[in-house]
């Protein structure tokens, strides 16, 4: 009775063994079909030394090298983990914590094509040893599209100047830069003159190209620390930093006026655009944005009274054309 009893414990613990190896085993066959199939890029690191020990289809297809490249590597070694510094970081603190993220890593493939990536890695024991899993994922065209959304809010889409919230954020650092620097600083008010009869005239296909050569014409005339913003229609408003007296933006106005007397266009259709300015100086003028805005938007309309083609400060008269 006892030998019956123990011999179908026996048995017993056979079918139990041989129900976990089976189980093993389909989990190893499907763990390996998930790695060979997974469309994210997958290494496993050993955990002691950092050597590559398993790369899966996808990352060398995306990457370029061959397994034989990559196998027994360290992720520093290999050309594609082109920021050595967080590669070195990202195992020293793997041998210390189970998990790290990398919101954005730059890679390279084999060729030198870029990649932005999300890199993600835990670390776990297999049979008593330390293993790595890193998995990569591109994230290249969310990055581009996240850019192109950060573009378009601080951007005029048309001619790719700031628009007027960016031209705002400007503003606030160079008016902290003049109150450090004991220094004046010019917003001026631009129109286009009578650019209705472009549109009028010759289509609004046209008068889109002619604001872009504008704002192209205008850009190359000031600084690159200065900002040229488009805030509507033929609107264009001028940010110059650390004009140190009101002659220096008197010779910008000059030159902006000056250059709008050459043809904008010299194509199918060669037309020349005269322009309007009001130019405001800070501390005189206003204080803050608003009100220099609404300064320099005053004299630019008593210029457009007084016959285009000219500018205008706040001291008095227009000037001689």
């Amino acid at each position: 009775m006892i030998d019956s009893i123990e011999k179908r414990r026996q048995s017993q613990k056979q079918i139990d063994h041989k129900k976990v190896d089976l189980h093993l085993r389909a989990s190893e066959l499907q763990y390996r079909r998930l790695f060979e199939t997974a469309q994210d890029g997958i290494l496993i690191l050993n955990g002691k030394t950092g050597k590559i020990e398993d790369v899966n289809p996808f990352l060398l297809t995306m990457l370029g090298y061959s397994r034989d490249e990559i196998i027994g590597k360290l992720l520093w070694q290999i050309g594609a983990f082109k920021d050595v510094k967080r590669s070195k970081e990202a195992f020293s603190r793997l041998q210390r914590d189970d998990f790290i993220r990398f919101d954005n890593m730059p890679l390279e493939t084999k060729t030198g094509k870029p990649y932005a990536v999300e890199f993600v890695s835990n670390a776990y024991l297999v049979d008593h040893r330390r293993v790595i899993q890193c998995n990569i994922r591109d994230i290249t065209e969310r990055e581009k599209l996240k850019d192109n959304l950060q573009l378009m809010a601080t951007h005029d889409s048309l001619t790719g100047l700031p628009n007027r919230a960016l031209l705002f954020d400007r503003f606030t650092i160079a008016l902290a830069n003049s109150q450090r620097e004991k220094k004046r600083l010019s917003i001026m008010s631009l129109d286009l003159d009578k650019f209705k009869a472009i549109n009028d005239t010759f289509g609004h296909a046209v008068g889109d190209q002619v604001l872009v050569a504008a704002a192209g014409r205008l850009t190359n005339i000031l600084r690159k620390v200065d900002t040229v913003a488009r805030i509507g229609g033929d609107e264009f408003i001028l940010l110059l930093w650390e004009v140190d007296q009101k002659e220096a933006a008197i010779k910008i106005a000059q030159k902006i006026v000056k250059s709008f007397r050459r043809p904008l266009m010299k194509t199918k259709h060669k037309i020349t655009m005269t322009v309007s300015i009001g130019v405001a100086i800070y501390p005189e003028d206003g204080k803050d944005i608003e009100e220099l805005l609404k300064k320099s938007d005053k004299l630019m309309y008593q210029v457009k009274v007084g016959g285009r083609n000219n500018y205008r400060l706040s001291a008095g008269k227009p000037t001689h054309k």
